[in-house]
C-alpha cells in the first residue's frame, strides 16, 4: 500500500510540474483585491478621477482606493488592510483594580518581552501592539504564518487567538460631508478662511453651521462645523471640484465623514486554537483528498476555489500556498520523510 501512495505522489508530482507556483495569502500580505466583498463593493463603481485624491489624502491608506457610488451621490473609500493575528492577554490590566499602574507596568513590560523574542526569532519589524484589550501582530514583511502562530502559542498567557484574513473596508462619505469643514471653535482662523474663499469667490454657494449638539444654528461663533453647499446643484462632481479649488488655494481638506454610516468592514476569522493544518476542503481530515484540492485549486482558480479556512489550512508550510503544499501533504500521509 505504502509503494501505490509512493507512485500516486509521484506521478500527481509530474502532472503539476508545469503549473506554476501560487503564492497567495501569505502572512501580513497588503491588500487582497481578490477578496469577494472588495470586488462585489468596486466592481461597478466608478474610480474617483485622481486628482480628487490630494484632498482626501489624510482619509486614505497606501493601498485604499475611493470611488463614486453607482448612484453617483456620494463617496465610497475602500480600504484592504493587511491580515493579522489577534489575541488576549489574561495579564491585561483590571481597571478598577486599586494597583491598576502596578499591572500596566507589569503589562508593558510582559509584551516588550515577547516582542523582543519576536524580534530575535523573525526581524525586527514585527511586534505586538496594543489596540484596546487585543494585541494586535500585523507588518507588511512576508513571514511565516505558522511558525509565528505556533511561537505565540508557547506564551500560556496568551489566549483567544486568532487569524483575521481578507480584510477590507468601506467607509461612505455623503455629499454633503465632501464639503465639510470643522471644527470652527477649535480651529476658527483655518474655517473662516474657507468661508471668506467661498464667499468670495462663489456667490452661489451657501453655507449651513452645525452647532455642538449637531443642530443648525445661524451664529458662526456657536458652529461646530459648516458645510459648503452650491445653490440649486446637487451635483458630487460639482462639490468635488470646489472642495479641490479650495484645498489647492488654501490647503485645507474637507474633514467631515457622515456619523451615520459606520466602516462596513469584511474578513474572515480563523481560531488558531482549532485548525488541522493542511486540511484544505475543511473535513476535519488530513487525507489524499487534500492534496487533491490543493493542486486543483492551484490549477483552475476559476473552477476549484478554497474557502478562506481552507485556503488557511491548505498553506501547509506556512510561506502562501504552493504545490509543495500538496506534496508535502501527500509525502506525510505516505510515510515519506520530509
Amino acid at each position: 500500500m505504502k509503494k501505490r501512495l509512493i507512485s500516486l505522489a509521484l506521478s500527481v508530482i509530474t502532472a503539476i510540474s508545469a503549473v506554476s507556483a501560487m503564492s497567495t495569502n501569505a502572512i501580513f500580505q497588503w491588500g487582497n483585491r481578490d477578496n469577494p466583498a472588495f470586488l462585489e463593493k468596486t466592481y461597478d463603481g466608478n474610480a474617483l478621477d485622481e486628482k480628487y485624491y490630494p484632498i482626501y489624502e489624510s482619509w486614505l491608506d497606501d493601498d485604499s482606493e475611493c470611488y463614486i457610488s453607482p448612484k453617483g451621490n456620494h463617496l465610497v473609500i475602500v480600504n484592504p488592510l493587511d491580515s493579522i493575528i489577534c489575541c488576549k492577554s489574561t495579564l491585561y490590566p483590571d481597571s478598577k483594580a486599586e494597583n491598576n499602574k502596578e499591572l500596566w507596568v507589569e503589562y508593558n513590560a510582559y509584551i516588550s518581552e515577547i516582542n523582543k523574542q519576536l524580534k530575535e526569532k523573525f526581524g525586527e519589524n514585527i511586534s505586538l501592539n496594543n489596540f484596546g484589550e487585543e494585541l494586535h501582530l500585523s507588518n507588511r514583511g512576508d513571514y511565516n504564518i505558522k511558525e509565528i502562530i505556533e511561537f505565540l502559542k508557547l506564551y500560556d498567557t496568551l489566549y483567544d487567538m486568532e487569524y483575521q484574513t481578507d480584510r477590507v473596508y468601506f467607509t461612505d462619505v455623503y455629499n454633503d460631508y465632501v464639503t465639510t469643514y470643522a471644527d470652527i471653535l477649535a480651529v476658527g482662523d483655518i474655517t473662516q478662511k474657507v468661508i471668506t474663499y467661498v464667499q468670495e469667490n462663489f456667490p452661489e454657494a451657501e453655507f449651513y453651521y452645525v452647532d455642538q449638539n449637531n443642530n443648525i444654528t445661524d451664529l458662526i461663533e456657536n458652529a461646530r462645523n459648516v458645510t459648503i453647499k452650491l445653490k440649486d446643484n446637487d451635483s458630487l462632481t460639482a462639490h468635488l471640484d470646489l472642495a479641490l479649488e479650495i484645498y489647492e488655494t488654501t490647503g485645507i481638506s474637507p474633514n467631515g465623514i457622515s456619523p451615520a454610516i459606520a466602516a462596513e468592514g469584511s474578513f474572515s476569522n480563523i481560531n488558531l486554537d482549532n485548525y488541522l493544518n493542511g486540511d484544505a476542503n475543511c473535513d476535519n481530515i488530513q487525507s489524499m483528498a487534500d492534496a487533491a484540492s490543493i493542486f486543483q485549486a492551484i490549477g483552475n482558480p476559476d473552477k476549484y476555489s478554497l474557502s478562506d479556512l481552507g485556503q488557511f489550512n491548505a498553506d501547509y508550510a506556512g510561506d502562501g500556498l504552493t504545490p509543495d503544499d500538496a506534496i508535502a501533504i501527500q509525502k506525510k500521509l505516505a510515510g515519506i520523510a520530509e
